[in-house]
């Protein structure tokens, strides 16, 4: 069961990340490699938020909910599925009402 739950959130918060992705059209710059990527993350960032409205994850999740977490501007809800469901709604409102979009 929890498995099940985790492919239908996973579905659900990739959808309204693209949703975004699509509406707003924001620049994204993606890391990668084996060493280094989340102190070049944090470099990365401390440079352009002098001067740019930019967001990133403030933890390292390297998994299917990172990247779609980061475009909605959530951290993760774990095991908790009524932070998971405020993230839902949170990524839907975004999709909709946000004027403020990094």
């Amino acid at each position: 069961m929890k498995e099940i739950l985790k492919k239908i959130i996973v579905e659900i918060i990739t959808l309204e990340a693209r949703l975004i992705v699509w509406r707003y059209k924001p620049k994204i710059i993606a890391i990668s490699g084996t060493v280094g990527k989340t102190t070049t993350k944090d470099v990365i960032y401390s440079a352009l938020a002098e001067n740019l409205n930019i967001r990133r994850n403030k933890k390292s999740l390297n998994s299917e909910f990172g990247v779609p977490l980061t475009i909605l501007g959530s951290e993760s809800g774990w095991s908790n599925y009524g932070s998971w469901i405020k993230i839902i709604v949170k990524g839907f409102l975004n999709i909709f009402y946000s004027k403020n979009y990094p």
